[in-house]
């Protein structure tokens, strides 16, 4: 009976689920005097924030042009209308419900998602159907190499984005040859293809590269890239990682204390580096598709300043250029519908290869491929706490400032170096052991494997991002941040926990990972996709000459984490109810017939997990960063250090937890971020291989 109930509940929640994704089909045509445009955007997960942007530009072009009396074909004004849906920011959602939007909705013109990957999941569906999609925010370059005849971009292409900057490091005097450029470029289709562009305008000039890492898509940490660019000493430093990774880069720059006389970024506007870097930002170049002080302009919208105030009066804050190049999309079919004079998706496609249309966002003409070949980069550089654009020259409201290099360059010895990359580790590493110490009780009391320990990570961060917004002091964020957290696993645990003890593994799995997903969307809902951070306004310790560097904050995280362990270790072995979890961790049968009561241990052990996250997320946000989708490396890794140390061992996990995050940070440094992760499971195989080995020889002995 009560299977049944739960697969009942399990259905209706699935329904409800599907029927929350968009809007009912028989809105989704060109009906009555309304043309309605498709559109699969990311409303969750981890480009949610950039989708509302993209959203918020179409929803503005349409209500500005359905105000102005709408789309004249053949002399009848129509209106325009949108029909969304969440594609959750993952490719396979995407192609869903393009397919849905196509087949289902009937609709015939639709609008692009935001990101590359997206987009080149989304463009086969609409080119099999010829369904045209005018796209705003998918500017890889690999999108228009397919012959597709039904994709158009209204934003230049990635191979654009960064080349300005290399122009721009051409032009300080300095003989090519001898220009030193870093690269960090995370793993993506569209990171890739900046890179592209980046790499073949280095060639042509013949400056030396000496970093080029790919960062890892669940980039938390770009210490040990950090650190090749403080060994090299490059004059141009390139990167792209978008909003987390622009973030990570200005707040790590200037914690590390490392100078680089121009460095360039993308994706600054998303990441909000002036609001939360202020004057650490300064001097920063960053590429943009658009800036409000552009003198382009058209009759719907004026000028892109006068865009700028509508957006700032509507939303009360400046706009993206992701609002302005969305918005531009639905003004290009608005133009393609008045010149095909018809809705016949061939005709529209063919006055869409026709446009040659100025807007407020900059000049849109399509080549054969569907590219945007009218509108140039444009080149921001952060002066006295504001955006000037410096690139193109014509439209340039500032001049470049360029500090180059003053004296001889510092020499860093190799134990500086290796010291450097060892302790910065180490102090990450204390706060993965903090996770991991959370993630040993409950696999060691209640034999399950929490998939949901980094959400709890994250869900500490947002307390004390809440707590300090509140006025409350920055130090006392870490207890509060537990005890928020110890009540939110013991409710959790009455909740769905209980339900699932001395079930089989994969049904733990199962549930947890259910709740990691639950955490992910309810904070994306709650607090949005945004990268934050805290500021403590704590400086940076420098050693032998600045060769070690050591951020205060990370060495207060370092020193709570640790403090915290002892704690812990304390209440396990002095405290009645820490006895009982360890009686009921070594027998649970036994622990209940000397009088333990196991449920309440099971509910303070999954209560006390959660509080350990909880400490750890509020040490992350003052440290590093979070945001909704930060858990997945914190689960992992706590699950590595569990795994090497094993449960019911407080020393060996904070040991095994130091040592990962200086074995992580060295492997960063030796064989580029993106291996990190890999060089960890390398080392957890053969830890394990050790082992056993170890534990076959004592059973050969003991024969």
């Amino acid at each position: 009976m009560r299977s049944g109930i739960y697969q009942i509940l399990m259905s209706i929640w699935a329904a409800l689920l599907f029927m929350g994704a968009g809007i009912p089909a028989a809105q989704a045509k060109v009906e009555g005097e309304t043309i309605y445009l498709g559109a699969a955007v990311s409303l969750t997960g981890k480009y949610s924030t950039n989708g509302e942007l993209t959203r918020r530009g179409y929803d503005m072009a349409v209500e500005k042009i359905n105000q102005n009396g709408g789309v004249l074909v053949n002399e009848v004004p129509y209106q325009l209308a949108v029909v969304y849906y969440d594609d959750e920011s993952t490719p396979a959602r995407g192609t869903q419900l393009a397919e849905r939007l196509i087949l289902q909705d009937g609709v015939r013109f639709m609008l692009g998602p935001y990101s590359s990957g997206l987009t080149k999941a989304m463009a086969p569906i609409t080119e099999r159907h010829q369904v045209p999609m005018v796209e705003a925010n998918g500017a890889s370059l690999s999108l228009f190499q397919n012959d597709y005849r039904y994709l158009f971009a209204v934003l230049s292409t990635t191979e654009q984005y960064l080349t300005s900057a290399v122009d721009f490091m051409d032009q300080q005097g300095k003989a090519a040859s001898d220009v030193k450029v870093a690269m960090a470029f995370e793993n993506d289709p569209f990171s890739q293809d900046v890179r592209a562009g980046v790499l073949e305008a280095l060639g042509k000039l013949g400056m030396q590269i000496v970093v080029d890492d790919k960062l890892p898509p669940e980039l938390d940490d770009m210490s040990s890239t950090l650190t090749k660019v403080k060994v090299t000493q490059p004059d141009l430093l390139l990167i792209s990682g978008h909003a987390r990774g622009a973030a990570l880069a200005v707040r790590q720059l200037d914690e590390m204390q490392i100078d680089v006389p121009m460095v360039a970024l993308t994706h600054c506007d998303a990441a909000q580096i002036i609001r939360k870097f202020g004057a650490r930002a300064e001097n920063i170049l960053c590429a943009a598709q658009w800036a409000s002080s552009l003198t382009y302009q058209d009759e719907l919208f004026g000028s892109a300043s006068d865009f700028a105030l509508a957006y700032e009066a509507q939303y009360d804050e400046p706009p993206a250029y992701q609002v302005a190049e969305s918005a531009a999309a639905v003004m290009i079919y608005a133009d393609a519908f008045a010149r095909a004079n018809s809705f016949d998706p061939t005709a529209v496609r063919d006055a869409l290869s026709a446009t040659v249309l100025e807007t407020f966002y900059g000049p849109v003409t399509f080549d054969a491929a569907g590219k945007n070949i009218a509108k140039p980069m444009v080149l921001m550089q952060v002066q006295d706490g504001a955006y000037r654009v410096v690139y193109p020259p014509a439209a340039a409201e500032a001049a470049l400032r360029y500090e180059g290099k003053v004296g001889e360059d510092a020499q860093l010895s190799y134990f500086g170096v290796g010291a450097d990359l060892v302790l910065n580790g180490m102090m990450i590493g204390a706060v993965f052991a903090l996770a991991a110490l959370g993630m040993a009780l409950v696999w060691g009391v209640l034999n399950i494997i929490n998939i949901a320990q980094g959400e709890f990570v994250m869900l500490g961060g947002f307390v004390a991002l809440t707590a300090v917004s509140l006025g409350v002091p920055l130090m006392l964020t870490v207890p509060l941040a537990a005890l928020v957290m110890f009540c939110v696993g013991w409710a959790v645990y009455r909740l769905v926990i209980f339900r699932i003890i001395e079930r089989d593994l994969f049904v733990s799995l199962l549930a947890t990972f259910g709740l990691s997903i639950l955490f992910q969307q309810l904070a994306n809902q709650v607090f949005g996709s945004d990268v934050r951070t805290l500021e403590t306004g704590l400086a940076t310790l420098n050693f032998a000459g600045g060769a070690l560097s050591i951020s205060a904050v990370k060495l207060v995280a370092f020193v709570l984490a640790i403090l915290i362990g002892v704690a812990l270790w304390a209440f396990l072995s002095r405290s009645r109810l820490g006895q009982a979890i360890r009686a009921t961790a070594q027998n649970a049968r036994a622990a209940r017939i000397l009088g333990i009561d196991t449920d309440k241990v099971y509910a303070a052990t999954f209560g006390l997990n959660a509080a350990l996250c909880g400490a750890a997320g509020s040490l992350v946000v003052m440290a590093w960063a979070v945001h909704p989708y930060i858990g997945l490396p914190y689960t992992v890794r706590s699950f590595l250090i569990v795994v090497v140390a094993g449960v019911g061992n407080v020393a060996g996990v904070v040991a095994a937890g130091l040592g990962l995050g200086a074995a992580e940070n060295v492997a960063g440094f030796l064989f580029g971020a993106e291996m990190q992760i890999a060089f960890v499971f390398i080392l957890m195989v053969g830890v394990l291989v050790w082992r056993n080995w170890r534990l076959q020889r004592r059973r050969e002995y003991l024969k």
